[in-house]
């Protein structure tokens, strides 16, 4: 199994339960389902999710997926796509 490259914002994984899924987060997902590295929250979501985000992301030199790419434009090192934009 080749080695995951993307971590994926939760709202990213919830595009395709959508009434409106957008195409091309659901083509990218089924792309790149083997090289998909998730991160899933339990219980209360911490105030500071964006930052462990990053900080996994940047640790394990994936690339983070998530619809709100400004949350994330100051963190140096860290690579970020916006698969709702086709």
């Amino acid at each position: 199994m080749e080695r995951p490259s993307y971590l994926l914002d939760s709202n990213i994984l919830c595009e395709p339960s959508r009434l409106h899924p957008n195409v091309h987060v659901q083509a990218r997902l089924l792309a790149h389902r083997h090289a998909v590295c998730t991160a899933a929250l339990q219980g209360r979501t911490p105030p500071c999710i964006d930052g462990q985000l990053a900080a996994i992301a940047i640790v394990n030199r994936l690339t983070l997926v998530t619809r709100n790419t400004n949350d994330f434009a100051d963190v140096g090192g860290l690579t970020v796509e916006n698969w709702c934009e086709g």
